[in-house]
């Protein structure tokens, strides 16, 4: 991994870096129920990923 340029010595240009992340996983539930829990969190986000839905 290059972190402070590219192979050809260019450097890159910085990207946003995500903010407010979530990850879930279970061994308790099944699979449709842990979807339908990232399919209600994303809901409730919103399409701006803000969280004011």
């Amino acid at each position: 991994m290059i972190r402070h340029g590219d192979p050809d010595g260019t450097e890159r240009t910085k990207r946003p870096r995500a903010q407010a992340k979530w990850l879930t996983a279970s061994v308790e539930r099944d699979a449709a129920q842990v979807i339908g829990t990232v399919f209600d969190e994303a809901e409730r986000r919103g399409p701006t990923g803000s969280g004011n839905g």
